[in-house]
């Protein structure tokens, strides 16, 4: 579907497991560690930072993705394909037409 995804992805100081540009969408497969300790607040914190920056964040089980990845897989994409582009990626334009200064195409 043409949709790119990039793996271990730095955004500000965080490191996210998958990311789509196109969309803004950080994706986090979550193993057992992740109920561990300090790990819930630590991944809600990240979370409540990536949401504030504008990314919208979906947290996937790993457990799930070993037992069936392609149906992970081809729901993450049809998300991604789904979700309108942020507002810097879609094109310019005026309400006179043409481009975002104003010039006609």
């Amino acid at each position: 579907m043409g949709i790119k995804f990039r793996s271990q992805h730095p955004i500000g100081s965080i490191v996210v497991d998958f990311y789509c540009a196109a969309s803004r969408l950080v994706i986090e497969v979550d193993g057992i560690s992740h109920d561990l300790g300090d790990s819930p607040d630590r991944d809600a914190r990240r979370d409540s930072w990536l949401r504030s920056q504008g990314f919208k964040v979906v947290r996937v089980l790993a457990a799930d993705v070993l037992k069936d990845p392609d149906s992970i897989a081809a729901g993450l994409v049809q998300m991604c394909a789904a979700m309108p582009p942020p507002s810097g990626l879609r094109p310019a334009t005026s309400p006179r037409g043409g481009d975002s200064l104003g010039v006609a195409c």
